[in-house]
């Protein structure tokens, strides 16, 4: 069995981990959610089905089916495991924050600019 060496970021905290590098990340996940994903929470209701490891800096998904060596890993990488809406909302382009037109009135206080991002308005 062919060992790798590496980092899996959870929600709150990472682990520097000696995975089997010839398993299917799918028969991993269950064992990463019992050390990386607290009992209590909420989020840990969800099954592994709904969850995935990907490579720190990318929004793409480890293949369930493929193993850590199938999927190029390397001694050293980090892994991040997050819930599959999590990776969805990551892959979302960012709204850039930037000024809108309103006309100034007394609710503006005279001031004909207000800054919007997403849901927030300043």
């Amino acid at each position: 069995m062919q060992t790798l060496l590496v980092t899996v970021t959870g929600q709150r905290q990472s682990f520097d981990l000696e995975l089997p590098g010839d398993i299917p990340v799918s028969e991993l996940l269950p064992f990463l959610l019992d050390l990386c994903v607290p009992q209590k929470d909420n989020a840990r209701q969800a099954d592994a089905t709904s969850w995935c490891l990907c490579l720190a800096e990318q929004t793409t998904a480890l293949q369930p089916t493929h193993t850590l060596i199938d999927a190029g890993i390397m001694d050293g990488a980090i892994l991040h495991l997050q819930t599959l809406a999590a990776l969805e909302q990551a892959r979302k382009p960012k709204q850039p924050l930037g000024p809108r037109q309103i006309v100034p009135g007394p609710e503006t206080g005279g001031i004909g600019v207000r800054w919007q991002r997403g849901d927030l308005d300043f």
